[in-house]
């Protein structure tokens, strides 16, 4: 009876021991970098494989909408097509643009999200969102 209690033993011990470092490990796919129009200017870090949300406000009601600008695609690339979701049910009330992006290779990248009318590109936007980011 002694061998099947020390196996049932080591079997447990080896199982709560995986248990506790499979808790504390986070993938760099389970972590988002979330950013806002406060972190404009900034110099951001990730890790290559983490994403990248972005929400930015705005209100669409006259044709202008937020586009990607500048981008390094071969580090960081959209993923998807951005979401609008307006803040109320009342037209014209404005709401957020969310954009998400993949950490695809090391490297450096500027991103630069631009509000403008996609037909007035080429001209000074109404408003601008722009960090470097950096892919370890």
């Amino acid at each position: 009876m002694k061998p099947l209690l020390s196996r049932f033993s080591l079997s447990l011990a080896a199982l709560l021991v995986s248990f506790g470092l499979l808790a504390g490990c986070e993938s760099a796919a389970s972590r988002v970098l979330n950013l806002t129009m406060a972190d404009h200017g900034r110099a951001v870090s990730v890790n290559k494989g983490e994403p990248i949300q972005i929400v930015l406000e705005g209100n669409p009601v006259n044709g202008l909408t937020w586009l990607v600008d500048d981008l390094d695609t071969k580090v960081v690339a959209a993923a998807g097509t951005p979401a609008y979701v307006p803040s109320s049910d009342v037209v014209g009330g404005g709401g957020k643009f969310t954009f998400n992006f993949a950490s695809l290779a090391r490297g450096q990248t500027n991103m630069r999200i631009i509000f403008i009318k996609p037909s007035e590109r080429g001209r000074a936007p109404e408003k601008t969102f722009a960090i470097m980011i950096t892919v370890h």
